[in-house]
């Protein structure tokens, strides 16, 4: 992939990670549907799968080791297992007056941005509305 950002077409998928903490009662918690710093990081299904999602801050820990640099985190492949992944069409997420932006990274090139969630009118009632349109990849274990 070249250094520019692509345009995620409206059919594709991206894929959102659920920590066990944003799962209660079998229900996934609005809360998970938040943005952090700026957007609310997904990734794009021409670049990944929902199994490297579920596992993306250990997969990037260790490539950051493997260049040598020390990782933000430290996190087994084991703890990173029990995250869930759900998805949503680009097309609905936009339908919703949300950005996406493929805002890939050195460690993840199908990083995207959901952009507009925390400036909307009503943000709780745009995570709840995401909630809804989400579909389970990988349930929360």
């Amino acid at each position: 992939m070249d250094s520019e950002s692509e345009n995620v077409p409206d059919e594709d998928k991206i894929y959102r990670r659920i920590i066990p903490a944003n799962f209660k009662d079998g229900k996934i918690l609005p809360v998970a549907f938040s943005e952090n710093k700026g957007g609310m990081s997904t990734e794009w299904d021409r670049y990944s799968t929902p199994e490297e999602t579920q596992i993306r801050a250990f997969l990037t820990q260790e490539a950051v080791k493997k260049d040598g640099k020390k990782p933000r985190s430290n996190i087994s492949k084991k703890i990173a297992q029990k995250n869930g992944v759900v998805h949503f069409i680009a097309k609905d997420v936009r339908d919703l007056q949300l950005e996406v932006e493929h805002t890939h990274t050195k460690y993840n090139p199908g990083h995207t941005d959901v952009r507009g969630i925390e400036i909307a009118p009503n943000p709780e009632k745009i995570r709840y509305k995401l909630m809804i349109l989400s579909k389970w990849e990988i349930r929360v274990s």
